[in-house]
């Protein structure tokens, strides 16, 4: 619960970035067989609340180490690599009876096979929506 004029945020918090295993199948078959570099944003959805949206990667993003390609086999970033992750703090909008955050887009830059240049990658948030909080505001 949150009161009226209250807020609330996550501390000490982690995640992950998940890279699926028809998208690493995808990047094998373009003749690619290792992965590395930086998550530059994963944001989070507020229904109910503001901020309406917040980006909780650090300044400089969070490192994806060097990491093989293995056909069906999804690959899963920690975030942070280290230590953790703050966010908030979200606060109710006037009028609303709960304050939900959920997860929402993220973005990479990626390089392939230990080259030097990137590629930007996004995705959207998922579907169905994933919550990690929803508080009923009293």
């Amino acid at each position: 619960m949150v009161g009226r004029f209250g807020s609330f945020s996550f501390n000490e918090a982690s995640g992950a970035l998940v890279i699926p295993p028809e998208t690493v199948n995808r990047l094998v078959d373009q003749g690619h067989g290792s992965v590395s570099g930086t998550v530059t944003a994963l944001n989070l959805q507020v229904e109910g609340g503001t901020p309406a949206t917040q980006h909780v990667i650090p300044s400089g993003g969070v490192a994806i180490p060097e990491t093989p390609l293995v056909r069906d086999r999804k690959i899963t970033v920690p975030l942070p690599s280290d230590g953790t992750l703050t966010a908030g703090p979200f606060r109710p909008s006037s009028g609303a009876e709960t304050v939900a955050v959920r997860l929402g887009s993220a973005a990479a830059d990626l390089s392939f096979d230990g080259g030097s240049g990137s590629t930007p990658a996004t995705c959207d948030e998922p579907s169905p929506k994933v919550y990690l909080v929803d508080n009923t505001v009293t």
